[in-house]
């Protein structure tokens, strides 16, 4: 069953280091069978959630996604990441 990682941003904090996370995310999330299928700011339609952007990465399974943030080439850029933006994610199955 497919899976998938939610990314919210509430800031970008340094646009150049979150620019250099993205590149080097790329290749890696390609080698775990990653797809980024959502991307943008949202458009509220209930509530105050307002993000400042949103990431939604597709898997072929909660285990491929899993690998993919837990490798330890992920984990150095998880680093990046956390330097240069403030948000957070989570995991879930896909339907």
């Amino acid at each position: 069953m497919v899976a998938f990682a939610v990314s919210e941003n509430f800031e970008v904090t340094n646009p150049e280091r979150m620019a250099a996370y993205s590149k080097a995310n790329g290749p890696l999330l390609t080698k775990h069978g990653g797809k980024v299928i959502g991307r943008g700011p949202g458009r509220p339609v209930e509530g105050d959630w307002a993000p400042k952007g949103l990431v939604i990465i597709q898997f072929d399974s909660m285990e491929a996604l899993e690998n993919w943030y837990n490798s330890p080439e992920y984990q150095e850029l998880v680093k990046e990441r956390q330097a240069s933006s403030r948000g957070q994610m989570t995991f879930i199955d896909g339907a």
